[in-house]
């Protein structure tokens, strides 16, 4: 996975990002994301597949979906089991 687009992952699958330089060669990533992560990809109903990045950092994940009938995905949005 180097000089990849995260949105050309559709297959259901789990793929490997291993650190910060190839992270920085990616595409289709959350804003601000620097480090290696764990993408899973679930395939969904109707033609839909979801995303979910583990960074290698604790306790934040991101996930997105894609748009069934589009070649699009929707944002990606940030989760945190940190609790304040």
């Amino acid at each position: 996975m180097q000089n990849e687009n995260l949105n050309n992952y559709t297959s259901p699958g789990t793929y490997a990002c291993q650190n910060t330089s190839v992270a920085a060669t990616l595409s289709g990533i959350p804003s601000g994301l620097t480090a290696g992560f764990r993408l899973d990809v679930i395939r969904k109903t109707n033609g839909r597949a979801m995303q979910i990045l583990f960074p290698n950092e604790p306790d934040i994940f991101y996930i997105r979906g894609f748009i069934a009938g589009t070649s699009d995905f929707e944002s990606w949005k940030k989760f945190s089991g940190v609790s304040s």
